[in-house]
C-alpha cells in the first residue's frame, strides 16, 4: 500500500468519536482566527483586485466569498477566500511542520461545505484531519528541505486540502488517494516572492487551496494521479527533501495522543513569523525603558544570520507593507521606537510616512549572540533543537549603556498559544480593524463558530460572514 494510500486510508476513517475534546475545541479556535485574519485582510494590498477578478469570471454558483456573499465555484471562492486569510501574515503556524495551514484548510472546508451541505461538525472534522494529514507529511521532513527556497505551507499544506475535501465532499480511500496524486501534479510553492517583497506571496496558499479542490473533484470523476506520490522516484520525499531516511509504510499513519491540530501555534504580531521573537525583544525595551531615538547609538540583533528572508537591508519598494512584514530590521526599529506593531502600522502609507523607523531600520547590524544570556528554555515536543536559541537585541546609548533582551522561538510559538477567549479578542481587534464588521456582527460570527458542531449546515455561519461593503 502506497503512503498516500495509507494516509487516505486514516483520514477517510476516522470518525467523530475518535476526535478528542481538546481537538474539537481547539478546531473552533483556528476557525475563528482564520476567519478573523479574512476580516482584516480585506484592508490588505492586492486582495480586492482578487476577488474582483474571481467575480468577473463568474461561474456555477457553489461556495461563498467571505465578505460579500458572491457564489463562485468552489476551487475559486476557496482561492479568493484563501488570500483574505494570508494577506495580513496573522495567519497561524505549525511550528514543527513549518505550515501556515489554516490558509489552505479553512477555505477549502468551507467552500467543499457549502457546497455539500454537509453538517458543521462534518465540516469541523474535514478541517481537523487535513491539518493532521498536512502535518504528517511535512512534520518528518523538517529540516531536510532541498535548499530553503522552497515553501512548506503550499507545498505539504496542499495535501491537507485534499484531505479535508476529501472528507466533506464524500471521497473513498482509493479516490482520495488518487486525489493526492492529481494534487501532487499541480505542486508548487517557492520563497521567491518573499525575497522579492511582491503581493503573490500571500497568493500562495490560495493556489494550493485551489489545488487541492480541482484534484479532489477529478478524482471523484475518475480521473487517476501518481499513485507514489509522496514515496516515488519523482515523490515529494526525493524531489523536494534530501532525507537520509524517508518515511516508510506505517510511519505516517502511527498512532498518537494528540491530534495536530492542538500544536498550532498563532501570531500576535502582522509580520513574518521569523520577526516575531527580536519583535518582542525590542517591544520589551520599548515598555521598560522608553528610550528616544536621539539617545540611541547603536542596535544589533542577534539569533538571525543576515542576507536571509527577513534580514536583508531594509529598503522601500513597490509594496511597502510587504517590505516591512518580511524586515526584522524595520520590525524592531518599529517596536523599539513606537511599541507594539499593529496592522495600521503595517499599511504601506504608514510604513513610508514614518522616517525615524526608516532611518533606524537601515542602521541596524547583526551579531553573534551574546554570551550570559538567561539557560535555554525547555524545548516542546518535536519541535527542533534551534527553537530554543535566543534571538533578540542588543541597543546601545549614547551614554555608554547597552540594553539587551532576548526571546526564544519556543516560546514565541508555543504549540496551542491561543485560548478561545483570547482567539475572540483577536479576532474582535480583526473585525474593528477590517472597517465592514460591525461589533453585533462580530458576535454573531463568534456564535456561529462556537456551535458549529451542533450546526445542521454551514449556512448560517457563511450567511453571517456576508458583510456586502462596496469594493471601492
Amino acid at each position: 500500500m502506497t503512503l498516500t494510500r495509507e494516509l487516505s486510508e486514516f483520514g477517510i476513517n476516522t470518525t467523530s468519536a475518535d476526535i478528542s475534546d481538546k481537538a474539537w475545541a481547539s478546531a473552533r479556535i483556528l476557525l475563528l482566527d482564520a476567519l478573523g485574519c479574512a476580516l482584516a485582510g480585506w484592508q490588505a494590498d492586492g486582495c480586492k483586485d482578487v476577488i474582483e477578478q474571481m467575480q468577473y469570471w463568474g461561474g456555477r454558483g457553489e461556495s461563498s466569498l467571505f465578505v460579500l456573499g458572491d457564489k463562485l465555484p468552489m476551487p475559486n471562492a476557496a482561492f479568493a477566500n484563501s488570500v483574505l486569510v494570508h494577506a495580513q501574515d496573522l495567519d497561524d503556524v505549525h511550528i514543527p511542520g513549518t505550515l501556515h495551514i489554516s490558509s489552505i484548510v479553512v477555505p477549502t472546508m468551507l467552500a467543499a461545505a457549502e457546497a455539500a451541505n454537509v453538517s458543521g461538525r462534518d465540516a469541523l472534522l474535514g478541517l481537523i484531519l487535513g491539518v493532521e494529514i498536512a502535518a504528517r507529511i511535512e512534520t518528518p521532513g523538517h529540516g531536510f528541505r532541498r535548499g530553503a527556497g522552497y515553501l512548506p505551507t503550499s507545498l505539504a499544506g496542499s495535501f491537507g486540502g485534499v484531505m479535508t475535501a476529501a472528507r466533506i465532499l464524500g471521497l473513498t480511500a482509493e479516490q482520495c488517494a488518487e486525489a493526492m496524486g492529481i494534487n501532487y501534479a499541480q505542486l508548487s510553492g517557492n520563497r521567491q516572492a518573499l525575497y522579492d517583497s511582491t503581493l503573490s506571496k500571500r497568493m500562495q496558499p490560495a493556489f494550493a487551496a485551489r489545488s487541492a479542490i480541482w484534484g479532489t473533484v477529478l478524482a471523484q470523476r475518475s480521473l487517476t494521479g501518481a499513485r507514489y506520490a509522496l514515496e516515488g522516484e519523482a515523490g515529494y520525499y526525493k524531489l523536494y527533501l534530501d532525507m537520509p531516511n524517508e518515511p516508510k509504510s506505517g510511519q505516517l499513519t502511527l498512532q498518537q495522543d494528540f491530534w495536530e491540530i492542538e500544536r498550532v501555534s498563532y501570531k500576535h504580531y502582522p509580520s513574518c513569523g521569523a520577526n516575531h521573537h527580536c519583535q518582542e525583544a525590542a517591544e520589551k525595551i520599548h515598555d521598560e525603558e522608553k528610550i528616544a531615538l536621539d539617545q540611541i547609538k547603536q542596535v544589533s540583533i542577534f539569533g538571525i544570520a543576515p542576507g536571509g528572508i527577513v534580514s536583508r537591508p531594509f529598503e522601500i519598494g513597490k509594496n511597502p507593507q510587504v517590505d516591512a512584514q518580511f524586515s526584522v530590521a524595520w520590525s524592531v526599529a518599529h517596536s523599539l521606537l513606537r511599541g507594539r506593531a499593529t496592522m495600521m502600522d503595517y499599511r504601506s502609507e504608514n510604513v513610508v510616512a514614518d522616517k525615524q523607523v526608516i532611518e533606524l531600520a537601515k542602521k541596524i547590524d547583526y551579531i553573534p549572540t551574546p554570551e550570559n544570556l538567561p539557560p535555554k528554555i525547555e524545548l516542546p515536543r518535536d519541535y527542533t533543537p534551534g527553537m530554543i536559541n535566543w534571538h533578540g537585541v542588543v541597543v546601545t546609548l549614547k551614554d555608554g549603556r547597552q540594553i539587551t533582551r532576548c526571546c526564544a522561538p519556543a516560546q514565541t510559538f508555543a504549540p496551542g498559544n491561543l485560548t478561545w477567549d483570547q482567539a475572540v479578542t483577536k479576532f474582535e481587534q480583526n473585525a474593528q480593524y477590517s472597517e465592514i464588521c460591525s461589533p453585533s456582527e462580530a458576535q454573531q460570527i463568534i456564535n456561529h463558530v462556537q456551535s458549529l458542531d451542533q450546526a445542521d449546515d454551514v449556512s448560517s455561519l457563511m450567511s453571517s460572514l456576508c458583510l456586502q461593503p462596496s469594493l471601492v
